[in-house]
């Protein structure tokens, strides 16, 4: 498990102070046929200046990752992401919807 905090004086779109932690945690399985499981998630809480447009809301992710290929090592993830509590967070800015749900799917090759 680990814990992260991220902290910005100047947060993206000059928005003002920010402060982000996280925490991480990832079990790795014995392998099944050519794959290596892996579950991971995570937790976040941002906070934001929200007298200067930043944003306030709590996170999380939930993944699946299948680990192969011994001489390129490859990495196959799907990986669910949410958040909630967007107090004074506008869902949709800059036209980008930020309030929904995903899921996202990578390929990663490791050198």
């Amino acid at each position: 498990m680990t814990l992260y905090n991220y902290w910005s004086p100047e947060y993206s779109g000059e928005t003002g102070l920010n402060d982000v932690l996280e925490l991480n945690s990832a079990w790795t399985f014995d392998k099944v046929w050519y794959f290596t499981p892996k579950l991971s998630g995570k937790f976040g809480r941002q906070w934001g200046d929200l007298s200067q447009g930043g944003y306030d809301y709590t996170y999380w992710s939930a993944a699946l990752t299948l680990g192969f290929n011994a001489m390129l090592p490859l990495e196959l993830e799907i990986r669910y992401w949410d958040s909630f509590d967007f107090n004074g967070f506008r869902c949709a800015p800059s036209g980008v919807d930020a309030c929904n749900n995903l899921v996202v799917g990578s390929l990663k090759a490791i050198f």
